[in-house]
């Protein structure tokens, strides 16, 4: 993952769409690659719903800065990323 370092949080998401990653389901070993994340929101207070916790984003062949406008917005919330297999 050293590579991702100095990269912007696009060039980050578009790269880690990119790979193949392994996982564990049922004592199995797939392989497959993360086609939606999710920006969780860290707070303070108790989150009164999911949309107050999580912001998906579906990776696809027109995914753009665009798509990460959101982020701006949030800068008071404190956001970090997971993926959805």
């Amino acid at each position: 993952m050293k590579d991702l370092i100095g990269k912007n949080i696009l060039e980050v998401i578009v790269e880690l769409s990119n790979r193949k990653w392994d996982y564990r389901i049922d004592g199995k070993t797939r392989e497959t690659k993360i086609s939606e994340f999710l920006f969780v929101y860290y707070q303070k207070e108790k989150p009164r719903s999911l949309e107050d916790l999580y912001h998906p984003v579906r990776i696809n062949k027109n995914f753009s800065l665009e798509n990460l406008s959101f982020i701006e917005q949030e800068r008071e919330r404190g956001i970090g990323l997971t993926s959805i297999i």
